[in-house]
């Protein structure tokens, strides 16, 4: 047992009512010291200054309590590492103001903890308390969310060859800290589509997400059901997400192909049917005698 936890004390008997209640565990002598709390958060490449405050859980007063804190993790460097805290009077507590400061590194995944041991002297320097406090580093986590397409010139929802259109695509950051200077980047693989604006800078904020707008357009020569091979990059530093999309520009093609099973349907179904946007392919036998041709 340590002084300054908290036992939960639970006394149960049969037929009884359980009685719970938690004590604290105490010295049973001198003074003793504990660190009551820390900031335990920091964002990552950040510098802070981190305040601590101890707490004398001993029966005795301390006095000329020194405080030290160190770290073997590579990715915090330690700036101002001691503090004196002067007297510290059995059950009284003592802060730090600015008294601690520290640099984490800018390449940390979000959550990442650096732990931080922390010595604690009295005026002998015969009086050690060392504990283990960890800090958690806020960076962060990026995702490509939805890729919609919307105020395509005629509105039915597509891109046909010769439109422009608006490509919305979702920035997502699932980290805890924000994200500025995001760049997004969008390139499709076909001559026939192009991209007024590929590259874009937007702030994305911790656990939100930012649509990014893409002016589109597809050529007008552009066949019905040429598909364009998306990819969608985003990235601030070492945080990056990517993802793979497919876009067709107007009708994609069909083929729907009978199996002689099927009794064929109402115009266009019971003849040949064939224009610039589909082809349906049926066996003879599913078709009728129908009485327009095309």
């Amino acid at each position: 047992l340590t002084p300054g936890e908290t036992l939960t004390l639970a006394v149960t008997g049969f037929n009884k009512i359980t009685y719970i209640t938690e004590l604290n565990v105490i010295s049973p002598s001198g003074p003793y010291l504990v660190v009551e709390s820390f900031e335990n958060e920091i964002n990552f490449g950040e510098t802070s200054n981190l305040n601590i405050v101890l707490e004398n859980v001993g029966q005795d007063d301390a006095n000329n309590v020194t405080a030290t804190i160190s770290s073997s993790d590579p990715n915090i460097d330690i700036i101002s590492n001691s503090y004196d805290f002067g007297n510290i009077a059995a059950g009284a507590t003592s802060s730090s103001i600015d008294a601690f400061s520290v640099s984490v590194s800018d390449e940390l995944d979000d959550q990442y903890q650096i732990a931080l041991e922390v010595e604690i002297t009295d005026g002998s320097d015969k009086t050690l308390w060392e504990q283990t406090k960890f800090i958690t580093v806020n960076a962060p986590l990026l995702a490509v969310g939805d890729i919609l397409l919307s105020d395509d010139d005629n509105g039915n929802g597509r891109l046909d060859p010769g439109e422009s259109a608006v490509l919305t695509v979702t920035s997502l950051n699932n980290g805890h800290a924000d994200a500025g200077n995001v760049l997004c980047n969008i390139a499709g693989n076909s001559p026939y589509f192009s991209i007024m604006n590929n590259n874009q800078t937007v702030l994305v904020g911790a656990q939100e997400s930012t649509g990014v707008i893409f002016n589109i357009t597809a050529g007008v020569n552009a066949p019905e059901g040429t598909v364009v091979d998306l990819g969608i990059e985003i990235s601030q530093g070492v945080y990056f997400a990517e993802k793979a999309d497919v876009l067709t520009i107007g009708q994609p093609p069909e083929v729907v192909i009978g199996t002689g099973n099927e009794t064929s349907g109402g115009y266009p179904f019971y003849t040949w049917y064939e224009n610039n946007r589909s082809q349906i392919l049926y066996l003879g036998s599913e078709l009728g005698a129908g009485d327009i041709n095309i």
